[in-house]
C-alpha cells in the first residue's frame, strides 16, 4: 500500500436554470484535469440541497452532477504544492464560469492505495 492524495471535483451536468451543460465544455473540463493529472475517475452522482437552508422537504432540490477523482502519490514533485493547488483552483474557477455556478465542490483526503496485479497462472 501507498499513501496518496485523492482530489475531487463536483461538475454539475446543468446550470442553475436546468439548461444541460453543453458535451464540449464537460470534455474541456476533462481535457484539463488530464492535462494537470494524467487521468481521472469520473462517477455520475445526484446530489440533494436545500437552498437558502430551508427546512420544508418540498424546498429539497436534486441534481445531477459528474464528479471527477485523481490521486496524487505522496512525495511525488507535484504533490501538495502551491502549483498543483493553482491548478486545482483554476479548474474549479473554469468550472463555474463554465457553467454558471456561485461556486463548485472541490475535496482532498488521505488515501491508502493498491494497485493489484492479475495472479500468475500456473
Amino acid at each position: 500500500m501507498e499513501t496518496a492524495t485523492r482530489y475531487s471535483v463536483t461538475v454539475p451536468l446543468a446550470d442553475n436554470d436546468g439548461t444541460p451543460i453543453p458535451l464540449d465544455v464537460l470534455l474541456a473540463i476533462e481535457t484539463r484535469i488530464l492535462n494537470m493529472a494524467g487521468g481521472f475517475t469520473r462517477a455520475t452522482v445526484v446530489g440533494a440541497w436545500r437552498p437558502d437552508d430551508r427546512l420544508e422537504d418540498a424546498d429539497v432540490v436534486y441534481d445531477e452532477s459528474r464528479v471527477y477523482s485523481f490521486d496524487v502519490a505522496q512525495g511525488a514533485p507535484y504533490d501538495g504544492v502551491p502549483v498543483l493547488a493553482a491548478q486545482l483552483r483554476g479548474l474549479a474557477q473554469f468550472v463555474a464560469v463554465a457553467c454558471d455556478q456561485d461556486c463548485v465542490y472541490v475535496t482532498r483526503e488521505t488515501i491508502a492505495r493498491e494497485f493489484v496485479p492479475q495472479p500468475e497462472l500456473g
